[in-house]
């Protein structure tokens, strides 16, 4: 199942799409999921209720990726480089296992960068609001 989904920012509405893999049917049923999100430099990751079930894991990721960080129980949306970036690309500090990408036009990269260490995130289906 391929997922319409989207994150909820105090800045506005981020359209995503997940992967068509078996182990996101995990993330999605547990949706809608409201939690606290962290910043680390151009990535926002915050933790989900029930952890997934990951395959292969990866370091490379691009702008606008969406991932599972399996040691936080996290969900990352990375938009920009990290602190530990080598370049202008996303890098996170350990594999990730790769479940989506959120739309990179200029409202959704907005919302990302305006969002601030504490603030509220809700990742639900990209209907339900």
């Amino acid at each position: 199942m391929r997922g319409q989904i989207a994150f909820h920012l105090p800045g506005g509405e981020v359209a995503a799409q997940t992967l068509d893999l078996p182990e996101i049917d995990t993330l999605l049923q547990q949706l809608p999921v409201t939690s606290t999100g962290h910043v680390w430099g151009e990535e926002i990751y915050f933790e989900i209720t029930h952890p997934i079930p990951t395959g292969k894991k990866t370091k490379s990721v691009n702008i606008g990726d969406i991932a599972y960080w399996e040691e936080g129980k996290s969900v990352c949306i990375f938009f920009g480089p990290t602190p530990v970036s080598r370049s202008s690309r996303p890098e996170p500090y350990v594999p990730v296992f790769r479940i989506g990408s959120v739309s990179v036009d200029d409202s959704s990269m907005k919302a990302l960068r305006d969002f601030e260490q504490g603030m509220t995130i809700t990742l639900d289906n990209r209907d339900s609001y």
